[in-house]
């Protein structure tokens, strides 16, 4: 059902299963939005590396990007989707789209207990966040695994959780994308080997001179769209993405990528989270830190093994608790002010 039905505000436009009280408000929320008379919907970005902004979105480019989705997933009125992302962010708000074009059923869930639906109900499709998936595997990972399709977003995926993710039977991909490209503009399936990023149909992507990416998408509304994100690509339509600029550490004239590095770190398995992060020196410039969210002390030898000489962090901060995003990201800029006062 597409978003010329504007004069139905009501639930009714979808066929849908809500899980709790609170998730019915919210979809009714953005549902009178969508279809109110205004030509665009206004959007907030996660705020994962900086000050969350606003936006405003045609939503006629909303829903070419669910269009886009769609054809790629094979999405019909048979499927049944399932919603458990906020509808404050656009991976939230673009599955109810994507449900309303397609005629998709859908399980609305609360984004803490995706999986709190009943047990006989088959999801065909689902988009979640790297976060919310290992939370699932731990909650229930036999209900989890029954759902045939599911996309993450919003965060990396660490090597530790990509190995998990091969021992399910289901259908995993991860995307690229942001708010500003109302959500991903690339897709890759999870596998063994290191795949790249495929750059979606009616999406241009070139590199600049400082290895970001630059995003073209007509269809989208987005012209020369100049990203954070270092990328390496592989050919025209093909990607690695190594990093944000905004995290790259420049210690002494040597730039390291903090992404890379704990992709290398994550063949130890811990079991908490961690991240690398730049703060000023006075003999570096900048100096690498290691920061880790426990209070047990690690085997600093395990990182001889697995860095470079130049890789090794100057400094290791032992964190309580780091500080994450509304959408469960976590928030390095914030954290490491937090710690390192």
């Amino acid at each position: 059902m597409s978003m010329n039905n504007k004069n139905d505000t009501t639930l009714n436009q979808l066929d849908i299963l809500f899980i709790d009280s609170n998730c019915r408000h919210e979809i009714d929320v953005f549902l009178n939005d969508w279809f109110n008379e205004s030509d665009s919907i206004s959007l907030q970005t996660s705020g994962s590396t900086g000050d969350k902004k606003r936006l405003h979105a045609l939503k006629k480019n909303l829903v070419e990007s669910a269009r886009m989705t769609g054809k790629f997933f094979n999405f019909n009125e048979h499927n049944k989707a399932l919603i458990c992302l906020p509808q404050e962010f656009i991976s939230g708000k673009m599955m109810v789209i994507r449900c309303l074009e397609f005629k998709m059923k859908c399980v609305v869930s609360m984004p803490n207990h995706p999986l709190s639906y009943p047990d006989n109900l088959e999801i065909d499709f689902a988009a979640m966040t790297p976060y919310q998936y290992e939370k699932a595997i731990h909650e229930n990972e036999n209900k989890l695994a029954q759902i045939k399709t599911i996309l993450l977003g919003g965060a990396p995926i660490s090597e530790r959780l990509k190995i998990k993710i091969l021992q399910m039977e289901h259908q995993v991909f991860h995307s690229y994308g942001m708010t500003e490209t109302y959500s991903h503009i690339a897709l890759k399936r999870i596998r063994v080997e290191n795949e790249p990023f495929q750059i979606l149909p009616g999406i241009n992507c070139k590199q600049a001179k400082d290895k970001t990416l630059i995003i073209n998408a007509p269809i989208l509304g987005v012209e020369e769209l100049k990203t954070n994100d270092i990328v390496s690509f592989v050919s025209e339509r093909q990607f690695h993405f190594l990093g944000r600029k905004d995290f790259v550490v420049n210690s002494g004239g040597i730039k390291l990528h903090p992404e890379e590095l704990e992709k290398k770190l994550s063949t130890l398995n811990w079991d908490f989270n961690f991240f690398f992060f730049g703060l000023p020196d006075d003999t570096f410039g900048e100096k690498l830190v290691l920061f880790i969210e426990s209070k047990q002390k690690i085997d600093s030898n395990k990182l001889k093994e697995l860095l470079t000489q130049y890789e090794i962090p100057k400094s290791i901060i032992y964190c309580t608790n780091f500080v994450y995003t509304d959408s469960g990201k976590i928030n390095r800029i914030q954290t490491a002010k937090k710690y390192s006062a």
